[in-house]
């Protein structure tokens, strides 16, 4: 399968005729069918492409789908001069995995594996032969290092983060790496930027113009503890909180401005607003500035207030994503979540007070949760009025305490496949109540009298985002209510 076409871009340029990195990356979980989902900028690889710029090391980034992956087709290297073949995989990538390596190796070339199932599988995925080197911890920390030596030949010792198979059947180990900080990183690449497949399909806002997304890290990790988190949905793969200097993430906003043409910008801090004065005074900085566009960012209703709300609208921010769960108290002190069903109602009349624009994200098929906390996350939810409102399968991954706690472990897809052993609630069953949840929420009079001149405007300055958008939805409420209802024939059948 060659790789010439829109899936392959060139993040950075090496020395002429030189060996260069080769990052492949999975975008399977969107698609006709499944539940549309935001896609977002790789991060790790390509920071870890910019600073292996920096090294005269050049690197291209390639994205498989979910159809590539059916198909059982691997990259055609020939031409590609790729000394190392970087892979972001996950579990269900194994058997990929098994077809790449013999073809890279027999080019000369590495196979390194990163992300989430390194971190908790290396030692596994190095026995199998599935890969050379695996990193364990935040790519940006461990890769450039890694790519560097292994192109260059040279000896000495592997950077810290990296494991590798011995001779003798062992694990070779560098040691921990250390934690990524913003500061230290290279700005996203101007290629990955304005590529043009990145965007928030989860926020459909009226900015007065088309929406060209621009996306940035600046504050790293999360200071909380949920039982649910996991490094499948965090952009930085470690929890150590870790603020950057808010000068440097005001430099990358407006370089993706200035340079990229950037008319809105995703900032995608796990918890943007974790710091209180660190906020403020970021927040001071856009408005002493005369910042004009409009960004959004991602936090915890328990990290806002008033003040921090007020001091959000005068620095332009035009939206959030918070984590709302569940709409029960019971529930969310089995997530971890340390957080009130009375503080996400109060913090949220206050959002909606402010005029942003909202992305809630919900949870069903939690610990214990029973049909009755359901119902009662839809009225949490009907009362708030989001604009946007995402519900996912409570999926034990295998970082997460909860797989830890409860033995279990999923290689699920929490948007499509409900976890079993958590709660009694069916798959089934959980599949018509997040249909019937959705159905009731977008179609009921509150919410096309809050949002439906807001979904106009939307409408009119990205027609063909919007028609995408509501495509893909469309596409996969049609497909899960026809495996629903197969599935009620079958059991009735059984009977």
């Amino acid at each position: 399968m060659t790789r010439k076409g829109p899936n392959l871009i060139a993040i950075g340029r090496g020395r002429e005729g030189a060996p260069e990195v080769l990052f492949v990356v999975f975008d399977d979980e969107t698609g006709a069918g499944l539940h549309p989902r935001d896609r977002t900028p790789p991060f790790g690889a390509a920071l870890s492409g910019a600073a292996l710029e920096a090294a005269g090391i050049g690197s291209r980034l390639l994205e498989l789908s979910a159809s590539d992956v059916k198909r059982g087709d691997v990259p055609e290297l020939r031409g590609d001069n790729a000394g190392v073949v970087a892979v972001e995989a996950g579990a269900r990538h194994d058997g990929f995995l098994e077809r790449l390596r013999p073809a890279v190796r027999e080019r000369g070339g590495s196979v390194v594996i990163f992300g989430m199932y390194s971190g908790v599988s290396a030692d596994s995925i190095l026995k199998r032969g599935l890969a050379d080197f695996c990193v364990v911890g935040e790519a940006e920390a461990a890769l450039p290092g890694l790519a560097e030596r292994l192109i260059s030949g040279g000896g000495g010792a592997f950077p810290p983060g990296v494991k590798w198979l011995e001779p003798d059947g062992g694990i070779g180990f560098s040691g921990p790496s250390a934690a990524v900080n913003t500061d230290d990183m290279p700005f996203l690449p101007l290629p990955v930027l304005t590529d043009g497949r990145y965007r928030k399909n989860s926020f459909p806002i009226s900015i007065g113009r088309p929406l060209k997304w621009g996306f940035a890290l600046g504050n790293r990790g999360c200071r909380f503890a949920c039982r649910f988190c996991t490094a499948m949905t965090r952009q930085s793969l470690r929890k150590e909180y870790r603020l950057c200097s808010p000068e440097r993430l005001f430099e990358e906003m407006k370089y993706q401005v200035e340079r990229g043409g950037r008319t809105i910008i995703s900032v995608e801090d796990d918890l943007f607003t974790g710091d209180r004065e660190w906020t403020l005074r970021f927040c001071e900085l856009l408005e002493k500035s005369g910042w004009a566009t409009p960004w959004i960012m991602q936090t915890r209703f328990d990290c806002l207030d008033e003040e921090v709300l007020a001091a959000l609208k005068r620095a332009g921010c035009a939206g959030m994503t918070c984590g709302m769960e569940s709409g029960s108290d019971r529930v969310l002190e089995a997530l971890g979540k340390r957080e009130t069903v009375e503080t996400i109602r109060r913090t949220g009349k206050l959002i909606n007070k402010y005029g942003f624009a909202t992305r809630y994200t919900t949870m069903i098929g939690s610990p214990g949760e029973t049909e009755a906390d359901a119902r009662m996350t839809a009225a949490l939810v009907r009362e708030l009025n989001p604009t946007v409102v995402q519900m996912s399968f409570c999926t034990p991954y295998a970082d997460t305490e909860l797989a830890k706690e409860a033995g279990l472990r999923s290689g699920g897809r929490r948007f499509e496949d409900p976890a079993a052993g958590i709660c009694a609630l069916s798959a089934d069953r959980l599949k018509r109540m997040r249909l019937k949840f959705y159905a009731k929420h977008y179609f009921s009079l509150s919410y096309l009298r809050g949002h439906a001149a807001g979904a106009a405007k939307y409408l009119i300055e990205n027609p063909r985002a919007a028609a995408g958008q509501n495509a893909a939805f469309a596409s996969f409420v049609a497909r899960q209510a026809l495996k629903t209802a197969g599935l009620r024939f079958v059991s009735r059948s059984a009977e």
